[in-house]
C-alpha cells in the first residue's frame, strides 16, 4: 500500500501487507498476552518503558518531560532533551538480540522457537 503524500514510484514508500492467517494472528495475540504478562509480573521491563504497554503510553513521557521544564523553571535551571527519530526501527530490529535477551530473561522451550519462526 502507498503510503500518502509519498512518491509512489519509490519502492520504500510503500506499506507491506500482511498476509497471516487469522489462526496465527490469534496465537500472535495469545503468546504476545501471555509474553506481557510475565515480563510485567516479575518486573522485567523498565518503569521509563512506556510505549506497548498496558495503561500506559507516550503520553506519559510528555507528562514527564513538562514536569521536568517546570522544576527546572521553578528552580531556575536549565533543562536539556535529546529527541529520536529511527527510520525504520521495526524493520531493522535485530532478531538474534531479541532471542539472546529473552535467553537470558530464562525464556526457553517453545517460546523463542515459535518467536524466531515468526
Amino acid at each position: 500500500m502507498p503510503k500518502p503524500g509519498k512518491d509512489s514510484s519509490d519502492p520504500n514508500n510503500y506499506r507491506p501487507i500482511t498476509l497471516t492467517s487469522c489462526l496465527c494472528k490469534t496465537m500472535e495475540r495469545m503468546v504476545n498476552n501471555r509474553l506481557m504478562w510475565v515480563l510485567e509480573s516479575k518486573g522485567l521491563l523498565a518503569l521509563e518503558q512506556c510505549g506497548f504497554r498496558k495503561n500506559r503510553s507516550t503520553a506519559d513521557h510528555l507528562v514527564r518531560f513538562n514536569s521536568y521544564i517546570r522544576n527546572a523553571f521553578a528552580k531556575k535551571e536549565h533543562v536539556l532533551a535529546i529527541f529520536l527519530d529511527l527510520e525504520k526501527a521495526y524493520d531493522t530490529t535485530w532478531k538474534h538480540g531479541i532471542l539472546s535477551d529473552l535467553y537470558d530473561l530464562d525464556f526457553r522451550g517453545h517460546l523463542p522457537t515459535f518467536i524466531d519462526g515468526f
